[in-house]
C-alpha cells in the first residue's frame, strides 16, 4: 500500500535551504503539519510514504527516520538543500524500516546526492553564491518487502538513458519532484510505466500537480490516483497489485489473449 503526499512546496522554504543571509524553516507549525501527515500514513495502515522534493529540512531527517523506524513504515522524499562548504547538495533520502530475528526494529536509510541538478536550479545557487557539488552519478535498486523499487530525484527523468537502467528489474519506479512543467514530465512517466512495464509514483507539489500513481494497463484504468490542488495538505492511498503484475509478465500470450488481460 503506497501513501502519496499531496502537500504544497514552498518556494520561500526552497530558497531559505541554500541562501546565506536566510536559514531553514524549522518552525514549530511546519513540524507539526509534517507529523500530523505522518500519522495520517500509520493510521491508514500503509506501507511506503513518497513525498515531493523539497519536501523535508535536511535537520529533521533523525526525527523523520525514528518514527519511520517506530511505526515500521518506509519513506521516500526529497530533502531540502544541505549546505556544505557552500556546495548546496540535492538529496533523496530512502528510509526503510525492518525487524531482525529477535524483532527488534531498525531502519536502512540511504541518501543519494542528484545526478542531475536542473539548469534554472542551477542558476538559483550560482546567484546565491553556491555550487552544485561533484559526485559520483549513480542509481539505487531497492529490494524490500519482496518489491523491487527505484527512486529518482526530478530533472533525472529527463535523461533518456538513466530511466531506462532498470528495465525487466522494477515493480515500482518513484519520483519525487518539484516541476512546473508537469505536460513535459506527465508525458514521460505515462511512457515510462508502458516501457519499463512497471507502476509508476510520482509526487510533484500540489500547486503545479499531476502527483500520480500509474499502471501498465489500458488507458481507462491507467490513472489510480493523479491529483491537482487543494488547499489542505493530505495522504491518498492505493494498493498495487505486484503479484498479479509479475504473473503478467511471464506470460507468452498472443494478440487475442492478451486483449483479455488487466495489463498491456
Amino acid at each position: 500500500t503506497i501513501a502519496l503526499a499531496n502537500i504544497q512546496i514552498k518556494p520561500d522554504n526552497i530558497s531559505a535551504s541554500y541562501r546565506e543571509d536566510k536559514s531553514p524553516n524549522l518552525s514549530a507549525i511546519r513540524l507539526k503539519r509534517l507529523f500530523e501527515l505522518l500519522n495520517s500514513v500509520e493510521r491508514l495502515k500503509c506501507d511506503l510514504f513518497v513525498l515531493p522534493e523539497f519536501s523535508i529540512p535536511h535537520a529533521w531527517l533523525p526525527e523523520v527516520t525514528a518514527w519511520s523506524r517506530r511505526h515500521q513504515v518506509g519513506i521516500v522524499c526529497g530533502l531540502e538543500h544541505w549546505v556544505i562548504q557552500k556546495n548546496a547538495f540535492n538529496i533523496l533520502a530512502t528510509i526503510l524500516p525492518y525487524t531482525d530475528n529477535q524483532l527488534n526494529k531498525h531502519c536502512y536509510v540511504s541518501l543519494r546526492n542528484k545526478n542531475h541538478y536542473a539548469p534554472l536550479e542551477v542558476e538559483h545557487l550560482t546567484q546565491s553564491h553556491r555550487r552544485v557539488p561533484i559526485t559520483k552519478c549513480y542509481y539505487d535498486l531497492f529490494d524490500w518487502r519482496g518489491v523491487q523499487f527505484a527512486p529518482y530525484l526530478c530533472y533525472e527523468l529527463a535523461d533518456i538513458s538513466h530511466r531506462g537502467i532498470f528495465m525487466s528489474e522494477l515493480d515500482i519506479l518513484i519520483a519525487c519532484v518539484y516541476n512546473k512543467d508537469v505536460q513535459y514530465f506527465g508525458d514521460i512517466v505515462d511512457s515510462l510505466t508502458r516501457d519499463i512495464h512497471c507502476y509508476v509514483v510520482q509526487a510533484n507539489s500540489s500547486d503545479y500537480g499531476d502527483s500520480c500513481i500509474l499502471q501498465p494497463t489500458k488507458s481507462e484504468t491507467h490513472d489510480i490516483i493523479r491529483v491537482k490542488g487543494g488547499e489542505n495538505e493530505t495522504v491518498l492511498t492505493a494498493k498495487l497489485s505486484i503479484s498479479k503484475l509479475r504473473e503478467f509478465q511471464v506470460l507468452k500470450l498472443s494478440s487475442s489473449e492478451n486483449k483479455k488481460h488487466e495489463y498491456k
